[in-house]
């Protein structure tokens, strides 16, 4: 959801990479070595798959982004999805989403994206600096 930001086309993506993972699991179990990693870069390719697939400009609705229930910042949250979504770069609002809302470290990022760990921290820093700006 957090790259389509549509529910529906998210709970698809989902239960497809799910579907997909159970399938190869039961073929051989070996395969993974660490499910979260390839869960992650499943879906991603998916929604990269659905998105060709659809041909159409992906809206983000931030509510649904920020929103969780029980969480007390949610409005701090909703500003900062906000911002997140102003970001110049697609790959920053990744490694920005991958990093906070995840809580995924960089070894783990550059095995979901494919980058190496200097590029991931130089991403981050220019995504910070542009918050930054985006803040005042």
């Amino acid at each position: 959801m957090y790259l389509s930001g549509r529910q529906h086309i998210a709970e698809d993506i989902c239960s497809a990479v799910f579907e997909k993972a159970l399938r190869i699991y039961l073929e051989t179990p070996e395969y993974f070595s660490n499910i979260r990693l390839w869960l992650f870069r499943a879906a991603k390719h998916a929604f990269i798959d659905q998105y060709r697939r659809d041909k159409k400009f992906v809206e983000y609705d931030v509510s649904l982004l920020a929103a969780e229930p029980g969480n007390d910042h949610s409005v701090d949250a909703a500003r900062a999805m906000e911002l997140l979504m102003d970001l110049d770069s697609a790959e920053q609002r990744e490694v920005m989403i991958l990093r906070y809302k995840f809580q995924l470290d960089y070894p783990e990022i550059s095995e979901i994206t494919g980058k190496s760990r200097p590029a991931l921290r130089k991403l981050h820093e220019r995504a910070v600096k542009q918050l930054r700006l985006l803040m005042k």
